[in-house]
């Protein structure tokens, strides 16, 4: 392979490995938001259960 293509594929490599950790730190906020509004979400839907049982 040329030099042109080895730029290409680190280069390519380097991007992948950006794309999971930006992934990654987003479904971490994503957990973290949810497990903080989890009390309030299940205190709603069960005052939701029991006024309409």
């Amino acid at each position: 392979m040329n030099k042109r293509k080895w730029i290409l594929v680190v280069l390519s490599a380097g991007m992948l490995l950006q794309l999971g950790t930006c992934l990654s730190e987003v479904g971490s906020y994503t957990m973290a938001a949810f497990e903080e509004y989890l009390p309030d979400l299940l205190d709603t839907w069960l005052e939701t259960l029991t006024a309409s049982a």
